[in-house]
């Protein structure tokens, strides 16, 4: 029966053996997936990160489109007017030959009468000179009738000017900025596949991980049923060993009892004592004295 016991317990112990080593080896898959799922979320996190400074930075940029744009309309629309009122006033007014400019003229004169007070020249060439500034004089008194036309036109035309390069700058940067903001929309359309393949690994990773742990609890309860069995067994068995050592020590027990009446029958009769009997009368006398 102990022999049956012992074959027993040392199968059970192999078969603990074998599934404490395939615990450990699904223990170390599963952390294994756990860990992968984990730093594919940390990426993810990190991207989504990513995503939300760019949806930050676009719509900056849409804003600054959108105020620019209605920048932009506001001043096409003044330009439109201003340059209404400008083709209106030349109607009006006709185009004023550069020649005629009073500006020039005033020019032209100060340029001559410079050049007779400076230059050493002939009679002749500085009587030509002043016919010659005398007909410039007589234009630019004529001209002085046209000054306030010349400027308001000159006002025109300035207004004219800058309102355009205003609402080109505007334009241009209408132009940048949506190329900017579709530039991080573009961005952001890429980051978010690569979420969404992220996502689908980590989902994997997560399956795996799941499955794993399934399989670890499933072989932890065949451990823990095969260690019940087994204590079991070592129960059996230690109760067997009490029960095989307590017949021993009956026998025993017998057998010295025996003994010990040979002894006693021996002391009552004066009969010599081996040295076996002294070794019984002793063991006698020990038992006496702990009862």
């Amino acid at each position: 029966m102990e022999n049956e016991l012992t074959k027993q317990l040392n199968e059970r112990k192999a078969v603990i053996d074998q599934l404490r080593e395939k615990l450990n080896l699904l223990s170390d898959q599963k952390e294994e997936w756990f860990s992968k799922k984990e730093e594919l979320n940390e990426k993810i996190a990190a991207l989504i990160g990513e995503i939300k400074k760019s949806k930050t930075a676009r719509d900056e940029c849409s804003k600054v489109v959108k105020d620019f744009k209605l920048k932009r309309d506001e001043l096409n629309t003044e330009l439109k007017l201003k340059s209404d009122a400008l083709k209106q006033f030349k109607k009006e007014h006709g185009e004023i030959p550069p020649g005629k400019d009073p500006g020039f003229l005033k020019c032209d004169i100060e340029r001559l009468e410079q050049t007779i007070e400076t230059s050493v020249m002939s009679f002749d060439k500085e009587k030509q000179l002043m016919k010659r500034i005398n007909e410039l004089r007589k234009q630019y008194k004529e001209s002085e009738q046209t000054m306030g036309i010349f400027n308001t036109m000159n006002g025109l035309i300035k207004e004219v000017n800058e309102l355009r390069a205003q609402a080109n700058g505007a334009h241009r940067t209408v132009q940048d900025k949506a190329k900017e903001s579709q530039d991080k929309h573009e961005a952001i359309l890429m980051v978010s596949k690569q979420v969404d393949e992220l996502r689908k690994e980590e989902q994997d990773a997560f399956a795996k991980f799941l499955d794993f742990k399934i399989k670890f609890a499933g072989v932890n309860e065949k451990l823990k049923v095969e260690l019940l069995e087994f204590n079991k067994i070592s129960g059996q068995m230690g109760e067997k060993k009490a029960e095989a050592k307590e017949q021993k020590h009956r026998k025993l027990k017998q057998e010295l009892d025996i003994k010990e009446e040979v002894v006693e029958e021996k002391i009552k009769k004066r009969k010599r004592l081996t040295t076996e009997d002294l070794l019984v009368y002793q063991q006698q006398m020990e038992q006496d004295e702990q009862k």
